[in-house]
C-alpha cells in the first residue's frame, strides 16, 4: 500500500503522534518515532490548498543520516517517499523534520 503525500494533512499525522515509523534509504533502515506535528503560517489564497505543516521524528541517538529523500514507512500510511532533513540531535536521539507545502 502506497499513500499520496499530497492529500495528506496535519490532522492525519497529530492522531498517529507517539507512532513509530521505518526511515529506508542506501540499503539501510532505521525506526523513527513521531513527536510533534506543527501547522505552518500561510499567507496564499484561502481554501487554495491544505494548509502546509512540519513533521518532528525522533531516532535514537547515533550519527545523524544525511538530508535526502527517503521511504517513511508505516502499517497505515504504507511507504511515502519524503525529503527528510536532520535537524538537531540531543540526549533523547536524532530528530528529523519533513515539510509538507
Amino acid at each position: 500500500m502506497s499513500t499520496s503525500i499530497g492529500q495528506l494533512t496535519a490532522a492525519e499525522f497529530k492522531s498517529r503522534i507517539g507512532t513509530r515509523f521505518r526511515m529506508r534509504g542506501g540499503g539501510a533502515e532505521l525506526e523513527v518515532e513521531l513527536v510533534d506535528v506543527s501547522v505552518l503560517r500561510y499567507s496564499g489564497p484561502e481554501g487554495s490548498f491544505r494548509a502546509p505543516f512540519q513533521l518532528i521524528l525522533r531516532a535514537p541517538s547515533g550519527p545523524a543520516w544525511r538530508q535526502a529523500i527517503y521511504q517513511l514507512v508505516s502499517d497505515s500510511f504504507g511507504a511515502m517517499a519524503m525529503f527528510i532533513v536532520p535537524a538537531r540531535l540531543d540526549a533523547s536521539g536524532c530528530y528529523y523534520c519533513v515539510t509538507f507545502n
